[in-house]
């Protein structure tokens, strides 16, 4: 009897299991069918057939606009006089990686689809032959690999001729939105204004501009012509180094925008910040087994440019009315007798008369710190600029800033690690964490001007002139 009922359930099932399995869609599978899925996978060695090639093709995806995305518009390049090349143009979808345009000028007809206008508050009259596709030499590769070989001509397009002030030529499409824009720039001379990279055209009286090389190769400048209106929206010190080539990204997202120059994130643009977040607090300077001078100190407030702290050190007593002496995490100096022996205000040269100085090179984490900032969160939003020079000793200088108390502190190490390297070094609650390092060497004897930018979410660090590293916590 057993026999015959199984025999009974097992035909019945074996009539079943079909119609179950030719009912169920791909959204009802089991967790055993999905992991013995054909369907690639991130990482999968599956390769489709031509059948499904061919699918694929037919059903590749369309670009569609973002709803929710402020910033739309095509993307441009252009010029202010300056001599300058540009290459391997290539807009793209943030959402999907889409490439939407792509352009290296190496194609039959490298200028097609492109559109010409004129900046605001310039009159370039359009004329095409200010600019051109030429060859260049391609970049040079190793010596081995290319001893045998011919250099191949890398075609780019450049403006080498000085009328070429204002020229504006975009291309894209205006409704394009939440977009990566990405280029490589090269410029000889910055002429009369740097190069101009365009994004976020919309029409001849509405879009943005990037000034690289302007002010005499000093800034960075970003513009809006909105309404045929044009208004700086944020400016920074920058300085290009010319005949080079460097990469600029920017990525128009939903509510804000991010400027990328020579792989730095430099301008984020419209993004809110948590005023939790946001760096403040105090100053100061600092040496780490180095004997060192110290003049014409300024902190300065970057909205309204009002004076937070200012000291050319011409006054003796501004040192121990100004200044507090600390220890920085993990050093060897003791703070009782910093102003009798260490830290004094002395005669130097004639350029600079009185300076602040440190006149040992035995003791690590010297530091002083402006004792009004400490903890103030009137320090918000401010730019330091101090003359630094190496006297005798291991390493270069110690630049502190966002100082709440004693154990929490950020600092920027100069040419630190035996005057090789320099990296930002955070202390919280003591405990110390540094940052990416860059080759960085300063010589004996010399005066170097060292600019921090503290932004409410971003610092940078410059000498000379020269951007060298940012700090974003």
């Amino acid at each position: 009897m057993n026999k015959k009922i199984t025999a009974l359930f097992l035909a019945i099932l074996m009539l079943v299991m079909p119609l179950a399995i030719y009912g169920c869609g791909d959204g009802d599978k089991t967790p055993i069918e999905s992991l013995t899925d054909d369907t690639d996978a991130p990482g999968s060695n599956t390769q489709p057939s031509d059948d499904e090639k061919d699918t694929e093709e037919e059903t590749e995806p369309t670009y569609e606009p973002d709803p929710d995305a402020q910033f739309p518009g095509a993307c441009g390049v252009g010029s202010l006089g300056a001599t300058v090349y540009y290459d391997n143009l290539k807009i793209s979808s943030i959402r999907n990686k889409m490439i939407l345009y792509q352009n290296d000028f190496s194609g039959e007809n490298p200028l097609e689809g492109m559109n010409y206008d004129t900046y605001s508050g310039y009159d370039w009259d359009k004329d095409t032959n200010d600019f051109s596709v030429i060859a260049l030499e391609a970049e040079e590769e190793a010596e081995e690999e290319a001893e045998e070989e011919e250099a191949e001509a890398n075609y780019v397009l450049a403006f080498e001729d000085p009328s070429s002030v204002g020229s504006l030529i975009y291309f894209g499409d205006p409704s394009w939105n939440y977009l990566q824009y990405a280029l490589r720039v090269m410029i000889n001379d910055v002429g009369e204004g740097g190069a101009v990279v365009y994004f976020g055209y919309i029409d001849t009286k509405n879009y943005f501009a990037l000034e690289i090389g302007a002010e005499n190769n000093t800034k960075l400048n970003v513009y809006r012509v909105e309404n045929g209106n044009k208004s700086l929206v944020e400016s920074m010190p920058y300085k290009v180094r010319l005949g080079e080539w460097f990469a600029v990204g920017i990525n128009m997202k939903r509510e804000d925008i991010d400027i990328y120059v020579a792989s730095t994130l430099i301008f984020s643009l419209y993004k809110e910040h948590d005023p939790e977040d946001e760096f403040w607090g105090g100053v100061g300077l600092g040496s780490w087994l180095t004997s060192q001078s110290w003049d014409n100190l300024v902190v300065k407030s970057n909205e309204t440019g009002e004076i937070l702290y200012q000291n050319d050190f011409s006054d003796p007593d501004s040192l121990t009315r100004d200044f507090v002496p600390k220890q920085y995490s993990g050093g060897s100096w003791g703070t009782i007798d910093a102003w009798t022996d260490y830290w004094v205000i002395e005669d130097d040269d004639e350029e600079h008369g009185k300076v602040l100085k440190l006149n040992t090179s035995a003791y690590s984490g010297c530091v002083v710190m402006v004792a009004d900032s400490i903890g103030n969160e009137n320090y918000r939003n401010y730019t330091i600029e101090v003359d630094v020079r190496r006297d005798a000793g291991a390493e270069a200088w110690l630049v502190f800033f966002n100082g709440k108390d004693d154990r929490n502190y950020v600092m920027w190490n100069i040419g630190g690690w035996g005057n090789t390297l320099s990296a930002y070094e955070t202390i919280y609650e003591g405990s110390k964490a540094t940052g990416t390092q860059i080759n960085d060497t300063y010589d004996m004897s010399a005066w170097y001007h060292v600019t921090l930018i503290v932004k409410p979410n971003a610092v940078y660090g410059y000498v000379d002139g020269e951007l060298k590293q940012v700090y974003t916590g």
